[in-house]
């Protein structure tokens, strides 16, 4: 109910003139810095999209943001292992690219036993996806939780500070791969292969947004 109060609300400001006809998304924040502005530029058609809104945030507040009618459509990584708290009866989603998450380290890490792990916190989408991954390879080596963020850039950065062994997403890690300022880890932890998708309530929304 809260949703569609939400989108009533759009649907009058656009007919009444108040409002642009703005696409509304939410995205987390990795795919907000790499897959986004390429991606939104490549499904224009030639057509330029008149207005966006982007809210960038962890996948927790973007869930919120989609359930609450804030915003009409949720791009983020997903897993089939890991569905998203929200009820799947009511959203539509469409596959529209592919990313690898991948165990990565400075070539300066020392290795110890357990192995220093940079984690993300339970906000996290990847997360999500990581402690999934790790539950069901058990046989995977000891890892010790030395830092935790909801961001994978600033997890990316204490990696490449050689302060431990983090799962990060390719689409963010290719430069610092390319250059050499990270590497994969032991052989032991595996690549997560992993889905980006959009989300969009089944609930109609504005003549422009179900154009796009």
């Amino acid at each position: 109910l809260t949703r569609r109060l939400y989108q009533m609300r759009m649907d009058v400001r656009e007919v009444a003139g108040k409002a642009t006809r703005t696409l509304h998304f939410a995205a987390t924040h990795s795919l907000s810095f790499t897959f986004f502005p390429a991606w939104i530029r490549s499904v224009e058609r030639g057509a330029p999209i008149e207005a966006i809104r982007l809210h960038s945030d962890n996948m927790t507040v973007c869930e919120h943001m989609l359930l609450s009618g804030e915003v009409q459509f949720l791009l983020c990584h997903q897993h089939p292992d890991v569905p998203p708290r929200f009820e799947s009866s009511q959203f539509l989603s469409k596959l529209v690219g592919h990313d690898v998450l991948r165990p990565l380290q400075s070539p300066d890490l020392q290795v110890t036993k357990p192995l220093p792990f940079l984690s993300y916190t339970a906000e996290s989408g990847l997360g999500r996806i990581i402690q999934a991954h790790r539950q069901s390879h058990q046989s995977q080596s000891d890892l010790e939780v030395v830092f935790s963020s909801h961001l994978a850039a600033v997890l990316l950065s204490m990696a490449r500070q050689a302060k431990g062994i983090a799962w990060l997403p390719e689409s963010l890690a290719e430069a610092e791969i390319r250059s050499g300022g990270l590497q994969q880890a032991c052989p032991e932890l595996e690549n997560i292969e992993t889905q980006i998708r959009l989300f969009r309530p089944k609930t109609p929304l504005s003549d422009f947004a179900e154009q796009f």
